[in-house]
């Protein structure tokens, strides 16, 4: 769990340890913003299966998170982590 409170710098410590400990890159998907069902349906099998998904876009906000509940990457009544900036040294 996030400490609040804390520095940039740690609370970067903090997500990497909690989120991307032990994780490996197993595929990479690119989507569209014309929503393709056999996507949706593939996101979701692979969610079933312990696939866990992370968008990354430089869309705003609001489309990106628009197209990732169409797309199955965020579920409804989740909150999905956003880290937003401008350069690598914001995010």
């Amino acid at each position: 769990m996030l400490s609040s409170g804390t520095g940039k710098k740690e609370r970067e410590k903090q997500i990497w340890e909690e989120y991307f400990s032990g994780l490996s890159l197993v595929g990479l998907i690119s989507l569209d913003e014309i929503i393709d069902l056999r996507t949706s349906i593939t996101i979701d099998e692979l969610t079933k299966n312990g696939i866990k998904f992370w968008m990354l876009t430089s869309d705003n906000l609001e489309n990106a998170l628009s197209i990732a509940f169409k797309q199955g990457i965020v579920k409804l009544n989740t909150n999905p982590m956003v880290l937003q900036g401008n350069t690598d040294t914001e995010v």
